[in-house]
């Protein structure tokens, strides 16, 4: 089944596309597993939500349908197989923004920014035991780490304990204080039998220099074809070019590459 939620929406409507709902937590408590909760175009406000059982969540288009945390905390629990598209989450702080313990979970033609973590657990994606994400064509921008070091479950972007982390045609672009470093850590503390996959993704850090850090006993890594700019300590990999990627206007949020790029044209077919 899908369901429909909206901003104007009421949960006293029926949940159908004419007559949407108005919140996430209603439409989840009255759906059951697998079925799909459409997110029509607006600002919602982002707040922490369990998902018990499979849900897909599908907005109109991450341009148009923004969830926003107001800078403050919010985390979505995973359920055991969770599907997230089409959604731009922003302006939040302080708390893990997806917490998922043997999940898998996909997050497809998302844009999230704003987001600052400054401690223990509370990165973008927090992966404490085991599961999978697949991070597919994704926007990531203004994404700060506050705390000075990196271990694990530290840093903002991505921490995972003995998962698969998958990441594919997506743009990190971090611009920001060059006394707070910002840390991709694709996999946590003490991994055995990690794997960690990135194709096709551009990587940009203006003001610090971050790191790629990864603890791992054993870490197994599929990666080629990615664009590093302002980064130390970038893994050894297929095709990597070390260039400004030459986007269009950042500042701006427009990150499109500039016709001159020497990212056009350099990807792989996956």
């Amino acid at each position: 089944m899908i369901y429909y939620i909206s901003p104007t929406g009421d949960n006293a409507n029926d949940g159908s596309e004419a007559n949407p709902w108005e919140t996430m937590a209603y439409a989840y408590s009255n759906s059951t597993t697998s079925d799909t909760i459409r997110c029509l175009a607006g600002t919602y406000t982002m707040v922490s939500q369990t998902f018990g059982t499979n849900r897909n969540i599908v907005g109109d288009d991450a341009n148009t349908t923004i969830f926003d945390g107001g800078g403050v905390g919010a985390t979505w629990t995973t359920a055991p197989l969770m599907n997230i598209s089409n959604i731009h989450f922003t302006n939040l702080a302080d708390a893990a923004l997806f917490y998922s313990v043997n999940r898998i979970l996909h997050f497809t033609n998302c844009i999230i920014s704003d987001f600052t973590s400054a401690g223990y657990q509370k990165n973008v994606f927090y992966m404490p035991s085991g599961g999978s994400i697949f991070i597919t064509s994704c926007l990531f921008y203004d994404i700060i780490s506050t705390y000075p070091t990196v271990s694990a479950g530290y840093g903002a972007m991505i921490t995972s304990r003995g998962g698969t982390v998958s990441i594919i045609n997506s743009t990190f672009y971090f611009d920001y204080n060059p006394t707070t470093p910002n840390y991709i850590y694709p996999v946590g503390a003490y991994v055995v039998e990690a794997i960690f996959t990135s194709k096709n993704n551009i990587f940009v850090n203006i003001g610090t220099t971050s790191i790629f850090k990864s603890n791992a006993v054993t870490m197994s890594v599929d990666s080629s074809n990615n664009c590093f700019y302002g980064y130390s300590g970038i893994p050894v990999m297929d095709n990597t070019i070390e260039a400004d990627p030459k986007m269009i206007d950042p500042a701006n949020a427009n990150f499109n590459l500039a016709s001159d790029s020497p990212c056009i044209d350099t990807g792989i077919l996956i």
